[in-house]
């Protein structure tokens, strides 16, 4: 199972860093994996839908409007990294799967003509035990990216771990996206017309 500890010592083994026993240490490597940790982790997280961090919340309106365009606005949880998608409906009456619910993020809220939504997101996930193998290899690659400059001054070896990061991402994404069918993309609209 992995640790935050162990996260960040394989990037610093990357990097050819000195390990660490406590994000607490008083190296700078670990003062680098402790100023750098969360953001990375973040960020991650962000950069795709991984199944583990998903979420589906059921979002009633805060009691103020928006001041137009939207009749509604709903509050996003803190924990939200990213929005995946909002609708107006559970999904279980509309056969086809579309959505074409028109909704915005503005700051820290979504707005939207509906007066509840259904929202699937990606949340932060801090527990090191829900993260999958290829889930902390990413990480730490990316981690390793981002510290790279202070920890070893050379831009090369900081491309080198971008690289690497892309790498470990489509990978960990290719393992990721197997589990479950794949979402069918369909539209009420009719889009063209002879």
């Amino acid at each position: 199972m992995a640790t935050e500890v162990s996260i960040c010592n394989l990037a610093l083994s990357w990097l050819a860093g000195n390990l660490i026993i406590s994000l607490d240490d008083e190296i700078i490597e670990a003062q680098l994996c402790k100023a750098n940790y969360d953001s990375s982790r973040d960020a991650v997280l962000e950069d795709r839908a991984w199944t583990f961090a998903t979420k589906r919340y059921r979002w009633t309106p805060l009691s103020t409007a928006p001041v137009y365009g939207y009749g509604y606005a709903f509050m996003i949880d803190p924990e939200v990294v990213r929005i995946l998608e909002v609708r107006d409906s559970d999904g279980t009456y509309n056969a086809n799967g579309a959505n074409d619910l028109d909704w915005r993020r503005e700051g820290n809220t979504i707005v939207a003509n509906a007066s509840v939504i259904y929202v699937k997101a990606l949340r932060r996930v801090a527990d090191t035990s829900k993260y999958p193998p290829s889930f902390v290899m990413a990480l730490a690659a990316r981690l390793a990216a981002d510290i790279c400059i202070p920890l070893t001054e050379s831009r090369q070896m900081q491309q080198d771990m971008w690289t690497l990061y892309s790498k470990k991402l489509d990978d960990a994404m290719a393992t990721d996206g197997m589990q479950g069918s794949s979402d069918i993309i369909q539209s009420r609209k009719l889009i063209g017309v002879r």
